[in-house]
């Protein structure tokens, strides 16, 4: 395994479009940093999909932020039931661009200083360069699914602006012949439950053995209590580190023998990586993205986005090749974190702007939600520039 800075990967050609997800986002480093490098620098369209409730927040910090909504568009998310969680990246341009699936939000944290994991596929346009060609055609067929779910004068935009996209750049939504079985495919909610996903591809005798990577478990572990009930002679390894991972270790104990801990050496980075991977009869495979190891993420209450991989056991067993080790743990040295999952937030708000955003007429456009007993025949408006005091 190698530490890169996220940044480096952008220093391509410019991207005619790129649309990009997280769940939270950071402004003032997304126009310091990111949105200078090559690929961005000069992207004719740029959108970042965002969950909503983290772009409420947003709003409320008042963030400094110069060229959001000029130079690229913010589109936030409301999926019905949980929170928008994907980190799924396209760069297009006419003859090729770039596809990256990873854990990583858009902050600086989530770019240099964490520890993520992160797949980048090159897209060209030769015979080699098919199944990353396909890799993108998921990845943009995702992001016109996000738009159902976006706000909805920003979801018409993005939607216009993918739709300019496949006209424009005709390998994206030309539909290629039946391929031979691909090693990787990206996979996400949108699609359906992650859960029945890896039970349809491992069958009824299962996994021999699971390696599990997260920050986040659920409170009484019942994933893990999932796939004991599922598989039950299947032995779970779960890389944990000391006072981040949240890993409720009662229920655990609870679950008998055939669980055991590692916990990462030589490394002072944030855990925040995502990874499932497993042995079987037949091979190995992993899961890898955004998707933490909790119902919320596999039963698809999240939105999530990750790679599925075939032949997987050389990409997991690089992982821990020198620059980061894992070690045995016993349940009694272990330290767990206390943050939980992130999950959707209510909003107690009797009136909550969405967005505000100025048409190619010369109309600002105002999108709200109330819950108020009646109807507001007006609203008065007072718009006010990022470090300003008053309107």
């Amino acid at each position: 395994m190698r530490f890169l800075d996220f940044a480096s990967l952008l220093e391509t050609e410019p991207a005619s479009l790129a649309a990009l997800s997280t769940f939270q986002f950071d402004p003032d480093f997304f126009e310091r940093r990111l949105l200078r490098s090559a690929a961005l620098g000069k992207a004719r369209r740029v959108l970042v999909f965002m969950d909503a409730g983290e772009w409420g927040k947003l709003l409320r910090q008042d963030v400094p932020a110069r060229l959001l909504n000029r130079r690229y568009l913010v589109v936030p998310v409301r999926p019905p039931k949980g929170v928008f969680h994907p980190k799924l990246n396209l760069f297009v341009r006419e003859d090729g661009g770039q596809v990256q699936c990873g854990s990583n939000n858009l902050t600086r944290s989530g770019c240099t200083s964490n520890l993520e994991l992160l797949n980048s596929f090159t897209v060209t346009l030769d015979e080699s360069g098919e199944g990353a060609v396909r890799l993108a055609q998921e990845a943009y067929a995702f992001f016109r699914r996000a738009c159902e779910d976006a706000d909805p004068e920003a979801g018409r935009i993005a939607r216009l602006w993918l739709e300019e996209a496949g006209r424009d750049v005709p390998w994206l939504s030309t539909e290629l012949p039946p391929g031979e079985q691909r090693s990787v495919r990206l996979v996400h909610t949108y699609g359906g439950s992650l859960w029945e996903r890896i039970v349809a591809l491992l069958g009824e005798r299962g996994p021999k053995r699971l390696l599990v990577i997260s920050p986040f478990f659920d409170r009484e572990a019942a994933l893990a209590q999932r796939v004991r009930q599922r598989w039950p002679k299947c032995q779970i390894e779960v890389v944990v580190q000391q006072q981040t991972t949240n890993l409720p270790v009662v229920p655990l104990r609870k679950l008998g023998g055939g669980i055991s801990l590692s916990e990462l050496r030589n490394s002072s980075r944030r855990l925040h990586a995502k990874l499932l991977s497993w042995v079987t009869d037949q091979g190995t495979g992993c899961l890898v993205g955004s998707a933490n190891f909790t119902l919320a993420a596999f039963d698809a209450r999240n939105v999530e986005a990750c790679l599925l991989l075939s032949d997987a056991e050389e990409v997991v067993s690089r992982l821990f090749d020198g620059q980061l080790a894992k070690r045995p743990l016993k349940f009694d040295d272990f330290d767990p974190g206390t943050e939980e999952e992130p999950e959707a937030q209510g909003d107690g708000s009797a009136l909550r702007l969405e967005s505000a955003l100025l048409t190619e007429a010369g109309e600002l456009r105002v999108s709200y939600r109330h819950r108020l007993p009646v109807k507001p025949s007006s609203l008065r408006l007072a718009i006010r520039t990022s470090g300003e005091q008053r309107p």
